[in-house]
């Protein structure tokens, strides 16, 4: 294999598994799913006990193979585990987690060649482990459940990459018992030369090759490269990542990334050559009379790949672009106002073209005057207005800090939404919120606002003051508006806009692990239904403060018989996160919590071994 390309791999891959030495099949599996997995707990289901096995797609299996000789169907693998859902905290009553942990391990191959060393990941929904390969062979411990297994290799490539990351996947392995994997990941590769309009290109070429499941980058050095991947079909995209274009000379290679080859197909070695065809815009952005634009930047490409490139001092760009149609934009770069915006057509440019055009940016100047419940609005606010548009998918926006209020700003025509953003005032912060929908400007106009907000003070009836670093957030029920309060004392205050709000409890960060507020939630959650806040209004607040033990029971045959146990909480709505800190095996967790529905993963460790992982706590 050759060495002097530097590669860059991000990875999604398949491969084949031999399990128990009997049965190979091709999987393909979506990279990474959650670290925190989930498994088996507080009950052992009947976990359906066979031999450790993996089901082909359906594709892969023979008509033939798929009824007996009596016509019967064919063994359709252990029945499913049942669901894993949240945990139901309600009171102060004892969980009694449980799990049972299997041990299975095999030899890793690649092409029938072992693997010397690295790393395989189990991942479930249900718990997961990360075991070393040493010698070609692994040992994980894990609990029942369907997996998917990825190989990652300890061998790094010049630039610090993980060269093999992520492109040998297995998925949907069933694992019901203790029992022998093997791992046979199946790879092909592929190498050529690599040229930009028939020229041997500068360093700061990237090929990317995507397919359902793999996603691979490599970067090509003295315009050669060679990759090691999954069978299958690919896209080949080219990125650069060279010096950066600045917009008034034109580089050999394209600034732009996209797709160079829709549909490649890899299933064996082979040898692949790749000409990069390229286009060039030159220009000017002026506006509508023909004056080159203040310092800015030009934009080329839609949102998710947009390239932004200086103008010059008249308004002029030169840029090497991939052949394509192209959504030009200009955004501002002067002191000020933040504004960008899109022109009505795009530019179509073909392989080889030199295209010179004059770009017409028009705009429109809006002056505003900001008031607050009908006084002038407070210089000190610190404030943001930001202008949204929502005519177009390549929508204009702009953002005018307040040093008072009054704004000026020169926007692209259109319509927008405004919203209010980052203010404080007496007597309490406002975070963010919209004041005005669908404002249409099509040409230099007043704007004037009065925003009107109502005072808004949260008291907790049942406990003394909360510590330092606790507050209350606000978010309405539509997701438009938010704010927040810390507290002074017992009591919390802030000016909100009117609107209907769900009402948060937000202790100090890290308080599940650091024991700092004892009689208070250390988790953030919901406090009651939403609340219509459209006047000034005192909130008496109640915090059901619980305390329920979780208490862990890890079973099998090779189970931690002493270590630690840690767990990982989160409110139903993923919203809070809590850890506790770790415990011995034996030892009760309990946490304060408010009381409601949570997802429990608990993290083990054995000290006896030297290694460990990861189980969801599953409720009824």
């Amino acid at each position: 294999m050759m060495t002097s390309p530097s590669r860059l791999l991000r990875s999604r891959g398949m491969g084949t598994a031999c399990i128990a030495g009997a049965l190979s099949m091709a999987c393909a599996a979506d990279p990474r799913v959650g670290r925190e997995a989930e498994t088996d707990a507080v009950s052992l289901p009947d976990a359906g006990i066979r031999p450790v096995t993996a089901t082909p797609p359906d594709s892969a299996i023979p008509p033939e193979a798929a009824t007996q000789p009596d016509g019967a169907l064919r063994d359709a693998g252990p029945p499913p585990l049942p669901p894993c859902g949240p945990l139901q905290v309600e009171s102060e009553s004892t969980h009694e987690v449980r799990v049972r942990l299997l041990t299975i391990r095999g030899e890793v191959n690649r092409n029938g060649v072992p693997l010397p060393i690295g790393a395989v990941e189990f991942l479930s929904d249900r718990g997961g482990d990360t075991a070393s390969v040493l010698d070609g062979r692994y040992e994980a411990v894990v609990p029942p459940g369907t997996y998917r297994i990825q190989y990652f290799s300890d061998f790094h490539c010049d630039d610090g990459f993980d060269c093999d990351a992520g492109l040998r996947v297995l998925e949907d392995v069933e694992i019901r018992e203790d029992g022998a994997l093997d791992l046979n990941f199946a790879s092909v590769r592929t190498h050529g030369i690599v040229t930009i309009d028939g020229e041997t290109p500068d360093d700061g070429v990237v090929l990317s090759f995507t397919s359902e499941h793999v996603e691979a980058r490599i970067v090509v050095a003295e315009g050669r490269y060679e990759l090691e991947m999954s069978p299958g079909a690919y896209a080949i995209g080219y990125e650069w990542w060279g010096p950066q274009c600045d917009g008034l000379t034109a580089p050999a290679a394209p600034c732009t990334w996209g797709e160079i080859r829709p549909a490649e197909v890899f299933l064996q070695d082979q040898r692949l050559d790749l000409d990069i065809q390229t286009a060039r815009l030159r220009g000017v952005l002026s506006d509508a009379d023909g004056v080159p634009l203040p310092p800015g930047r030009i934009l080329l490409g839609p949102p998710e790949a947009t390239e932004s490139l200086p103008l010059g001092a008249d308004g002029g760009f030169v840029v090497t672009v991939l052949p394509g149609v192209y959504p030009v934009g200009w955004s501002a770069d002067v002191p000020g106002p933040s504004v960008q915006g899109w022109l009505d057509e795009p530019v179509e440019l073909l392989a080889g073209a030199d295209a010179e055009a004059r770009l017409v940016v028009r705009r429109a100047r809006l002056d505003g005057r900001l008031t607050l419940d009908g006084a002038p609005f407070p210089v000190e606010s610190g404030a943001e207005l930001e202008l949204r548009g929502v005519e177009r998918v390549l929508a204009a926006d702009a953002r005018v800090r307040l040093s008072g209020p009054a704004f000026t700003v020169d926007v692209f025509p259109g319509k927008y939404d405004v919203f209010l953003d980052g203010w404080e005032t007496t007597p309490g912060p406002l975070t963010r919120g919209p004041l005005a929908r669908g404002v249409v400007v099509a040409h230099d106009r007043a704007l004037m606002l009065d925003v009107r907000s109502v005072a808004v003070s949260a008291r907790i009836r049942n406990a003394v003051s909360p510590p330092p670093g606790s507050a209350v957030r606000f978010q309405s029920v539509d997701g438009a508006a938010s704010g927040w309060a810390g507290f002074d004392g017992n009591v919390a205050s802030t000016r909100l806009l009117p609107g209907r709000y769900m009402i948060h409890w937000a202790p100090p960060f890290d308080d599940c692990q650091r024991e700092r507020s004892p009689g208070f939630p250390c988790m953030a959650g919901p406090i009651g239904p939403p609340r219509d806040l459209d006047t000034d209004t005192l909130l008496e607040l109640d915090l059901p403060v619980i305390q329920p033990r979780f208490m862990t029971r890890i079973e099998g045959a090779e189970a931690p018989r002493w270590g630690t146990i840690e767990y990982q909480l989160r409110t139903e709505g993923e919203d809070a996160v809590g850890a506790t800190g770790p415990v011995a095996l034996d030892q009760a967790v309990s946490p304060r919590l408010l009381a409601g529905l949570y997802t429990a993963s608990v993290q083990w460790f054995d000290n006896d071994r030297g290694r460990g992982g990861w189980f969801r706590a599953c409720g009824p």
